[in-house]
């Protein structure tokens, strides 16, 4: 009798301990999909929820290749074109005001890595050393650059997920910071960059906003 006692507990415990389970509703895992794209940046993220402790997510930033002046700058400029691609990597620790459905407003703090690389068509100026270079059919010098370095984000936003079919949406709106070394990249026929422009590049990739909306998978 004891025995069976003894079972009857034990799975009366396994069914009170499923039962609270299933009510705690907690989504375990939101992968948010890179279907929509600003700035040419496509974002893929998996995140998990620490269970109350806010949640952990691996982000994956792809941009394609992209003109970084705008049409102002290249009228300013003769023409002259600076197209750069890049990919990141990165670490985002998020708190959410409904924690076990990682929905609801939230922010979030991450830290990763970023590398760069493309080309400058410039117009040639008086004391540029062009020997070895040919001019494309614009008349313009190219540099071969690339660059890398730690980034540093904020965000804030709000994500809705539903209740009876694994899908999330939320919009977010942030701050990249990328603290990057440009050099010049190795290439037959093309310029060095001279240190004050490779400067003013890294000066022009250090901070940038970072909109969003995703739109996802929760678990």
């Amino acid at each position: 009798m004891r025995k069976h006692a003894g079972w009857k507990l034990c799975l009366s415990i396994f069914m009170v301990s499923s039962a609270a389970h299933a009510a705690d509703n907690y989504k375990t895992m939101n992968l948010s999909l890179p279907i929509i794209a600003f700035g040419g940046e496509s974002v893929t993220k998996a995140e998990w929820n620490l269970r109350g402790y806010g949640s952990l997510g691996l982000e994956l930033n792809m941009m394609g290749e992209s003109e970084m002046y705008s049409d102002k700058e290249i009228e300013e400029k003769n023409g002259d074109s600076l197209m750069m691609k890049a990919s990141q990597v990165a670490l985002l620790y998020s708190q959410y005001s409904n924690p076990k459905r990682l929905s609801g407003g939230y922010w979030s703090i991450g830290f990763g890595y970023r590398q760069v690389k493309g080309y400058w068509d410039q117009t040639p100026v008086a004391d540029q050393d062009i020997q070895g270079a040919s001019l494309n059919a614009d008349g313009k010098v190219r540099h071969a650059l690339e660059g890398s370095g730690p980034t540093a984000q904020v965000r804030t936003g709000y994500r809705y997920v539903a209740e009876s079919i694994p899908f999330s949406v939320g919009a977010y709106i942030g701050i990249r910071h990328f603290q990057s070394t440009m050099k010049d990249a190795e290439e037959t026929g093309t310029v060095l960059t001279n240190p004050e422009d490779l400067t003013s590049l890294q000066r022009r990739m250090m901070s940038h906003l970072e909109p969003g909306i995703e739109l996802g998978l929760a678990f």
